[in-house]
């Protein structure tokens, strides 16, 4: 059997593209182009262990899925409102849905991501970077489709 050629799957993350859904406007998402990191994207569950008496190796069962803390990054834009607001929901710890596409087809929804405020990231000279902000939030849910 031949090997696939990786070359005809593999994606570069290049292209992906952030949204959050307008606070005031539902079902309108907003494009956020300064977004730098997503970190993870996704949930998976732990293990519960449920040996009983009579087993003579551990047995277990999957537990509810957990996502993990997200910290999404952004070159800092202070003039964009549309990046003022989504900051404004972060500070306001705000539950707001968004979108992610990747250049891969895949599309990550989620109802609700969290928010927990914002922070400029560490400015050091000769640091030949831009200016750059985080968000850190934590996914609630999530769900995956493709891109037609």
């Amino acid at each position: 059997m031949a090997m696939d050629d990786v070359t005809k799957y593999a994606k570069v993350p290049a292209g992906t593209i952030f949204e959050f859904e307008d606070p005031a406007t539902p079902d309108t998402f907003i494009k956020l182009p300064n977004i730098d990191s997503l970190g993870e994207v996704g949930q998976t569950g732990t293990f519960v262990e449920v040996t009983t008496l009579v087993d003579k190796t551990k047995k277990y069962v999957a537990d509810r899925p957990d996502a993990p803390e997200k910290e999404l990054v952004f070159i800092d834009n202070a003039g964009d409102a549309d990046f003022k607001k989504f900051l404004d929901e972060a500070e306001k710890g705000s539950n707001v849905r968004c979108k992610i596409t990747f250049p891969s087809g895949r599309i990550a929804e989620t109802k609700s991501l969290t928010l927990a405020g914002w922070k400029m990231q560490d400015v050091s000279s000769g640091d030949n970077s831009a200016m750059k902000i985080s968000v850190l939030a934590r996914q609630n849910d999530i769900t995956w489709s493709k891109s037609a």
